[in-house]
């Protein structure tokens, strides 16, 4: 278990982190979420509040699978602008 929490809202709907494993979704889809998934575990998985031990939270949506933007959402401001400065180099594509 990494210390993110990932949630994947694609043009309005809401995808749960077993929905990636079942056949309904295109494969082209599901390598971008899990390709998504891993660079943010490795980026931010490890990271806990330093002043409350809280995890963070990535809401990951966009109105398609080629248009996804990542929202850090935190216990307190300081840990998601810590959070957001470890992400800017990280690319989604």
């Amino acid at each position: 278990m990494t210390g993110v929490h990932i949630y994947f809202f694609v043009a309005g709907y809401g995808l749960k982190p077993w929905q990636l494993e079942t056949d309904w979704m295109k494969e082209e889809n599901k390598a971008i979420l899990r390709r998504i998934r891993a660079r943010l575990e490795g980026k931010i998985g490890s990271l806990t509040c330093p002043t409350h031990g809280d995890e963070i939270t990535a809401i990951v949506s966009g109105p398609s699978y080629r248009q996804l933007g990542v929202k850090i959402e935190g216990c307190c401001d300081e840990f998601v602008a810590m959070v957001s400065e470890r992400l800017k180099p990280i690319n989604m594509n």
